[in-house]
């Protein structure tokens, strides 16, 4: 009788390789709020939680609602800026995290709302911590104030066929009296039969002046000339003029008048 083949010892049961548990966080610095037309800066914070390898990690983040990106920085992988930002972080191990940081500049007063997911080629253990969402409030710019402040002029005169041909030099300084920054403006100068601006009045010279911060003022020195009928009394208008590219808390301050000896 043949003896009985032998009984295959059972193949072991394959053991699957542990998930990945991705994660996403948002901090923003500044917290609360920021500033229209500045901006924030996020700091994104990727983590492996899971016991398995997460491999071709990808992070994605759409264009924030009120704001667009101005930069996005990674210490593995790298980052494309677009309408959105897509960062490709390669492999995460168990318990590694990436911090990244991406830069948002807000560009209307509301809510700037930001979002990040993330994803891998491997299942995830948890989905739910594979997104996040931060709103920040964008508050309006503090209104700025340009007053521009007369300290002298001189007038140096002759007389040319009955006409006064002159030569108006000195100085003057232009203060941001109010409580937000000022754009890069201009000052205008005229010559005007009294102390208001008119359309009809002559322009004499233009000055740039600099972005102010509140508090802060600029001296400008005045080299002004003019032809005029003698006998005629003159006044020199400055006019702060920021080109409607910024809010003022009083435009009646924007002009001053010096009159003429």
């Amino acid at each position: 009788t043949p003896a009985p083949a032998p009984i295959p010892a059972p193949s072991p049961t394959p053991i699957p390789a542990p998930d990945p548990d991705l994660a996403v966080d948002l901090y923003v610095t500044p917290y609360t709020s920021v500033e229209v037309r500045q901006t924030a800066s996020y700091r994104v914070t990727v983590t492996n939680h899971g016991a398995g390898i997460a491999t071709n990690v990808r992070l994605t983040m759409p264009r924030p609602q009120n704001g667009s990106f101005t930069s996005a920085t990674t210490p593995q992988g790298s980052c494309r800026r677009g309408t959105r930002v897509i960062c490709s972080l390669g492999i995460l191990g168990s318990g590694q995290e990436i911090v990244l940081t991406v830069v948002v500049r807000a560009n209307h007063v509301g809510s700037l709302l930001t979002s990040a997911s993330v994803q891998s080629t491997e299942s995830d253990v948890e989905d739910a911590n594979n997104q996040a969402s931060l709103e920040t409030l964008i508050r309006p710019r503090p209104p700025a104030n340009l007053v521009p402040v007369w300290d002298h002029l001189n007038q140096v005169c002759t007389v040319v066929r009955r006409q006064n041909r002159c030569r108006v030099t000195g100085s003057m300084s232009v203060e941001n009296q109010g409580e937000g920054a000022a754009v890069a403006s201009r000052v205008l100068f005229f010559l005007s039969g009294d102390e208001t601006r008119r359309s009809g009045d002559a322009s004499l010279r233009v000055y740039n002046i600099p972005a102010l911060a509140p508090g802060a003022s600029r001296t400008l020195s005045v080299d002004l000339s003019y032809t005029r009928p003698i006998g005629t009394q003159w006044f020199v208008i400055a006019y702060a003029d920021s080109g409607r590219r910024m809010t003022e808390s009083d435009e009646g301050d924007n002009e001053a008048a010096y009159q003429l000896p």
